[in-house]
């Protein structure tokens, strides 16, 4: 996760200590990423997220 933050695929917030997708192409990607490998769990937490950042 180290690596992905540096290299800017996830940003991290200090005030609310999480690690989030900053980009929608990459936000997209990993959604369809998730679908793909049929993970209902995580896919589930995805999509009913209330605060996704668009």
């Amino acid at each position: 996760m180290t690596l992905l933050i540096h290299l800017g695929y996830l940003a991290y917030d200090e005030d609310e200590c999480e690690v989030h997708i900053p980009n929608l192409d990459v936000a997209e990607a990993f959604r369809a990423a998730v679908r793909l490998a049929k993970w209902p769990n995580a896919e589930n937490i995805i999509e009913n997220r209330q605060d996704i950042r668009r």
